[in-house]
């Protein structure tokens, strides 16, 4: 009889209860090349334990056992630098969806290569159990609503509205384009979407993309279940923010907690870094200004999310729907603006574990200082927009979770990957992106660092810094 720990371990939710063990890996300081450790031969250190670093630190230590390197005695080193936990950011509360080809002419081939090897990833580490892989067919359109007399947020069937009311709903078959993402074209026949009951408002979508093209995963334990596997290739992990690079000594300054006291107390420590990846999100910026005194043209993108639990248990349909609520501003009792109280563009997909995941409002407040003071600067108002936005079409469920995240853009809206100068990389502004092309980021990352860069798996020449106007310090 499968007990519900054996359930958890097979979803991979053993990674969540692993705290502690990873808490006791970090506490070993020892184990991680200090400015003492003068014998090894190269130390790569990874600033960012977000989706970006982790993917970077799997690639590297996985190219380095291809090579018949054992990183654990050969003497070089990967080191991840987080100042939180790993995906504490955006990577562990984005949507998870995943494209082959919706994106910028630019990102078109880190695209393609990216959504190869999730399948690849997903076959060898047994993504569909343990971090919900699975390939989604996608839909968009728009909801036209007019005479909208009883209000934004009803949950009755809007079905019976449109006759006891004059509601006029229809779906447009046109899918809907975002500045940040560029759609195939839609098939020329929509087809009927095969969702639960508790969607009332929408008849038919026109299918944007089939699952060829389209696929999701959960970002958390995606991230989660790749740094357990970096751990078991040797790479190792610090917790602390980076305070100065030495270039000549190949020495990074951190603060750190002081883990193994368990007091709270932070302490400075110097970790060898003969090879810097910046790979910080949305902070990213910052770190290259303060470490390396570079500027990088840097913005970011905030996305508040709920998650919703359904009234009825079961497993998702595979599907991720992608709407736009237009005309809503001809209420009959209200004469202001209605869409202004709602998510007009809301993103929602649905997940293995029948849970469905709702996106699309983007605004929030300034950067912080860091991923651990993003829950307390959640905006009511947008979460509030989200649940109406959802409850006008006729979505139902109990909302269990309520997020923020900031999303790495650069001012050109397309990544930034390459060299910085001597042993200094970056990897970052890859928007509402980055778990779709984390893979394929890393992986290039992993070939730029070992001197690959003749034989890349992916064009990126424009995506590199030059390409983004930064001045490149050799």
């Amino acid at each position: 009889m499968t007990t519900k720990d054996d359930s958890d371990e097979m979803l991979g939710y053993s990674i969540l209860k692993s705290r502690k063990l990873i808490k006791a890996i970090l506490s070993m300081s020892d184990d991680i090349p200090t400015s003492n450790s003068s014998e090894t031969k190269r130390n790569i250190v990874i600033i960012g334990g977000g989706i970006i670093g982790v993917c970077a630190a799997y690639y590297l230590a996985k190219a380095l056992w291809e090579k018949n390197v054992d990183i654990s005695e050969s003497g070089t080193t990967i080191t991840i630098l987080e100042a939180n936990d790993i995906a504490s950011g955006a990577s562990g509360k984005a949507g998870g969806f995943l494209a082959k080809d919706w994106h910028s002419r630019e990102s078109a081939s880190l695209g393609r290569l990216s959504f190869e090897l999730h399948t690849s990833l997903a076959q060898s580490l047994g993504g569909k159990d343990v971090y919900g892989y699975r390939r989604v067919s996608s839909f968009g359109g728009v909801v036209d609503v007019e005479d909208l007399s009883s209000g934004v947020g009803k949950q009755s069937n809007l079905e019976d509205q449109k006759q006891d009311e004059g509601i006029n709903t229809h779906i447009v078959n046109v899918p809907r384009a975002t500045p940040t993402r560029t759609h195939p074209s839609a098939l020329d026949t929509p087809i009927e979407l095969d969702l639960p009951t508790w969607i009332r408002a929408a008849d038919s979508f026109p299918l944007v993309a089939d699952e060829e093209t389209t696929a999701q995963v959960h970002p958390y334990l995606f991230t989660q279940v790749l740094f357990k596997e970096c751990l078991k290739l040797g790479v190792r992990y610090a917790q602390g923010h980076a305070l100065k690079w030495n270039r000549d000594g190949g020495l990074l300054g951190i603060i750190s907690p002081d883990v193994s006291a368990n007091s709270g107390m932070e302490t400075k420590k110097t970790l060898s870094a003969t090879t810097l990846i910046i790979a910080a999100g949305p902070w990213s910026g910052r770190v290259a200004n303060e470490l390396l005194e570079i500027d990088i043209p840097m913005t970011y993108l905030p996305g508040h999310s709920i998650i919703l639990q359904p009234p009825t248990p079961g497993q998702g349909p595979a599907h991720s729907v992608f709407v736009e609520i237009r005309q809503l501003a001809r209420s009959l009792n209200n004469k202001e603006a209605v869409h202004e109280n709602i998510t007009q563009t809301p993103e929602i997909f649905f997940r293995p574990d029948g849970t469905i995941y709702v996106a699309g409002e983007n605004t929030g407040p300034p950067l912080p200082d860091g991923t651990k003071e993003v829950n307390d600067i959640i905006d009511p108002e947008s979460i509030a927009k989200l649940q109406r936005s959802i409850q006008l079409l006729g979505v139902q469920g109990e909302q269990i979770q309520k997020q923020l995240c900031y999303r790495p853009l650069t001012r050109r809206r397309i990544p930034i990957i390459g060299k910085l100068g001597k042993e200094v990389y970056i990897a970052t502004g890859h928007g509402p992106w980055g778990i779709s092309l984390g893979p394929g980021t890393g992986k290039i990352l992993s070939e730029l660092v070992l001197d690959e860069p003749n034989s890349l798996s992916a064009d990126i020449f424009g995506l590199e810094p030059r390409a983004h106007g930064v001045a490149v310090k050799e």
